[in-house]
């Protein structure tokens, strides 16, 4: 396979890119982050799928909106050399993939892209065919059977398949039996089988013992029941002695209150009794609260009235006649605030008027409708007069260039004469008759004269003078604002004067009372308000005192009739203290508390009985005091715990001799423990056959694959080790593989071990061991070589000597070279050179 061209739609950095390649060798020039790396990898994602989200790092998603994907344009080398794009775009399971066939021009199906690379996939392209700085440090894990496993996967055809069978043939031996595994089926039957010998070898030793050991679980038995017997016995008495300790305090009071209680009186006080002096008891102190209240309330209610008080009520009805007009002159103030408002606004807008046209006293008056049509008419005429004066000028001149015209066409002798003559005639003609309509306008001019003196008497009897007759039309709608401005105030002036004179005798009414409340000082507004608060204040004061006085005589009334209430309640409470001879509220009082006392501890005596049946008083009495049931509770508690603990040993003891006897039971019987032997051995075979036939199988396939593959690594190893003389200047002649780890001699004959080379030495080893496979593999898949910046760490020589090398192996296989060294461009062609 020879790439030709790479077209990257959108890729990492790269975005609608096209790279032609040399089909041989191809190197890209680039400095750190030009885009090297990019290529390399999208390279690989083309041939074998884009990397998924669980690796962002090797996505690569382009950084603008472009595409994922692009294409690879390459030559197979067969009989053909047919010639495909394969174009790879975003999708799942490593994207969409489109094979054409550019030979045919046809669609190819996908699957045919698995034939085109035959064995390789990704792994196997990037251990042999992919290679960078980072995959030279891989060397040193590197051993004979995985360089094996890679020339068996190229070698034989159908490999991968029989590579895989093995692998699982290997696994299943394992699952079977590790020499050191504990897991596998085999180790398990293994081990079950040497416990059951030694089970049989312990079996036949241990007879005397089992029958002692059943003799001794009987015994167990019977004194695990003597136990339980006692142990149910003492847990009654416990538990009976819990109940007499619960039940004490109980016990005690009842005891101490059964000396007796003394006898009822027969007198009690009954409940009905007892209620009623409540009842009334509640009710005398209410009664007595109230007239105490009342008392102090007829004491408040003597005071004599105060002085302004006593004023307005000699002149309430003055006042109550003034009050009936505070909305009309509250009214006449507001109305006259608003006229004077009024009266500033026109005052402003009139005088705007005056000073914008310039009037003066007396100011001009409106025209009626028959003087604005005669003024109007004047003004048309004058404008005519004007535009004929103009024309009239024009004509004369007309005139005299006609008559000028006519005396040269007299005087000139050519024939040309007689135009001139015929110019003159009309020009003299035009002339002369506007001349004649300048004359009767004259006359027309001469009847309007007439009319002048009209003009004078409106000027005088509208104080027009000074102002032009043309302008006085436009004047008009200004001179009857101003008019009617002048009407409107002096009506508001005169309204205003005659609120001022009603509002003025409206204050004068209070005269009487300057003392009282004094408003001289103040605005109409704030009078007024002074005057409506003064009023109300005083009604209200008024109100007051004529309540108070008829609240006083209430209260005498309703006082002479609770004393009435108080002396009959009294009565019935002494009546109801009578029946138990008792004369005062206390004393009723304490004999009924003393009486409730005595119930509620003769109740509590019955309910202490009720709950100490005889056969619990009787247990009761048999103890001294409490403490004797505590030192008796106690000792039951200690016998009892010492059964339970005896009882559990032994249940212990039996437990372990019954597990003893059950393992002897199963084991004693021989035949049995043969037979289970047997059946193991059995067990042991089958599996061991099934081990061997899985570690044959896989041994078979890896022998068939090895001599499908046999002549195949002795010649990468060969190859090797002329590239790596070569890469190393003769140096290094020998390279083989000692217990499967790789070793390098020198031309002195000195072997070292891997971990014992320099690395660029080492470095050096790997290149030529991929170089060796892949030369060595080219007739089965001739995959391109894609190296990015793999010798930073050789020296100058062996560096040339690299590329020579390279140049060499582009006869066989392709190479592309991703490098950052300028200095190693002059090794190569210009056509063979890509800078980024």
């Amino acid at each position: 396979m020879n790439i030709t061209e790479i077209n990257i739609d959108g890729f990492g950095k790269w975005q609608n890119k096209t790279f032609p390649i040399n089909p041989q060798l191809q190197v890209f020039y680039g400095e750190n982050e030009a885009g090297k790396t990019t290529i390399q990898k999208f390279v690989s994602s083309v041939l074998f799928g884009f990397a998924t989200a669980k690796h962002p790092a090797e996505q690569y998603l382009p950084k603008t909106g472009a595409g994922y994907g692009g294409s690879l344009t390459f030559t197979m080398d067969d009989a053909q050399q047919t010639q495909y794009r394969l174009r790879r775009t975003s999708g799942k399971n490593g994207g969409d993939i489109q094979l054409t066939n550019l030979t045919t021009n046809q669609v190819m199906p996908p699957e045919l892209l698995d034939q085109l690379l035959g064995p390789v996939d990704r792994t196997l392209n990037d251990a042999t065919f992919n290679f960078d700085l980072s995959g030279l440090q891989l060397l040193t894990t590197v051993t004979q059977p995985e360089l094996m496993a890679n020339v068996q996967r190229v070698g034989a055809v159908g490999s991968t398949s029989w590579i895989e069978l093995a692998e699982q043939f290997d696994k299943d031996a394992d699952d079977l039996y590790r020499p050191r595994g504990q897991k596998p089926a085999l180790n398990q039957q293994l081990t079950a089988y040497h416990d059951l010998q030694a089970q049989l070898k312990a079996a036949e030793a241990s007879y005397p013992d089992f029958v002692k050991r059943q003799h001794d679980i009987l015994s167990g038995k019977q004194r695990i029941a003597q136990l339980g017997d006692h142990i149910k016995e003492l847990t009654s008495k416990r538990d009976e002695l819990a109940r007499i300790k619960q039940l004490w305090p109980v016990f005690e009071k009842y005891r101490d209150m059964s000396d007796g209680l003394p006898d009822v009186n027969e007198k009690l006080i009954t409940a009905e009794d007892y209620a009623d002096f409540l009842k009334l008891q509640t009710q005398r102190e209410q009664l007595m609260q109230t007239s105490v209240r009342q008392v102090a309330q007829l004491k408040e209610q003597t005071a004599e009235t105060p002085h302004d008080v006593q004023f307005y009520i000699d002149h309430q009805s003055a006042f109550k006649s003034q009050a009936a007009s505070f909305d009309q002159i509250e009214t006449a103030i507001h109305e006259r605030q608003y006229s004077r408002q009024q009266v500033a606004e026109q005052s402003d807008e009139r005088d705007q008027i005056v000073a914008k046209h310039r009037f003066n006293a007396p100011w001009p008056t409106p025209l009626n409708d028959s003087e604005y049509e005669q003024v109007s008419r004047l003004t048309q005429a004058g404008q005519q007069r004007a535009t004929n004066g103009s024309k009239t000028r024009e004509q004369w001149l007309m005139m005299g260039v006609g008559l000028v015209l006519l005396l040269l066409g007299l005087i000139m002798s050519s024939g040309v004469k007689w135009v001139f003559v015929l110019l003159g005639i009309a020009g003299l003609a035009g002339g002369w008759f506007n001349v004649l309509d300048w004359f009767r306008a004259q006359q027309a001019h001469g009847t309007a004269a007439t009319k002048e003196s009209s003009i004078s008497e409106l000027t005088q009897q509208h104080h027009m003078a000074g102002f032009p007759v043309d302008t006085w039309l436009a004047l008009q709608p200004d001179i009857q604002r101003l008019n009617q401005l002048t009407d409107q105030i002096d009506s508001l002036k005169s309204r205003i004067q005659q609120l001022n004179a009603d509002i003025n005798h409206f204050f004068e009414g209070y005269q009487f009372a300057e003392t009282q409340l004094p408003l001289t000082n103040l605005s109409a507004a704030d009078a007024l308000l002074k005057a409506r608060q003064y009023t109300s204040e005083k009604e209200l004061a008024v109100a007051t005192v004529q309540g108070q006085s008829q609240q006083r005589l209430q209260l005498i009334r309703e006082n002479s009739d609770l004393q009435s209430k108080l002396s009959e309640v009294t009565t019935s409470l002494q009546q109801v203290m009578q029946r138990y001879h008792i004369q005062t509220p206390n004393d009723f009082e304490n004999l009924y508390q003393q009486q409730l006392q005595l119930a509620d501890q003769t109740a509590e005596r019955r309910a202490l009985g009720n709950q100490l049946t005889p056969e619990w008083l009787a247990k009761l009495t048999s103890y001294q005091d409490l403490s004797a049931v505590d030192q008796r509770q106690a000792e039951v508690t200690a016998d009892l715990q010492s059964d339970i603990e005896q009882r559990d040993q032994v249940q212990e003891d039996i437990a372990n001799q019954q597990a003893l006897f059950a393992r002897q039971s199963e084991d004693d019987t021989m035949p049995m423990l043969r037979q289970r032997l047997a059946n193991m051995e059995t067990q042991l075979v089958e599996t061991a056959q099934q081990w061997l036939v899985d570690r044959l199988s896989a041994q078979w396939i890896d022998g068939a694959l090895n001599a499908a593959s046999a002549d195949r690594l002795p010649a990468i190893v060969e190859r090797a080790q002329t590239y790596f003389a070569t890469l190393t200047l003769a140096h290094y002649t020998k390279i083989e593989f000692i217990n499967e780890a790789l070793t390098v001699t020198t031309s002195q004959g000195t072997v070292f071990d891997v971990t014992e080379l320099s690395r660029g030495t080492t470095e050096q080893l790997y290149i030529a061991l991929r170089l060796g496979f892949a030369s060595v593999m080219a007739d089965r898949t001739a995959m391109p070589l894609i190296i990015d910046d793999a010798f930073v760490d050789f020296d100058r020589h062996r560096k040339q000597a690299m590329f020579n090398l390279m140049k060499e192996l582009a006869q066989q296989v392709q190479v592309i070279y991703f490098t950052a060294d300028a200095g190693a461009l002059t090794t190569f062609d210009d056509n063979q050179i890509t800078e980024l």
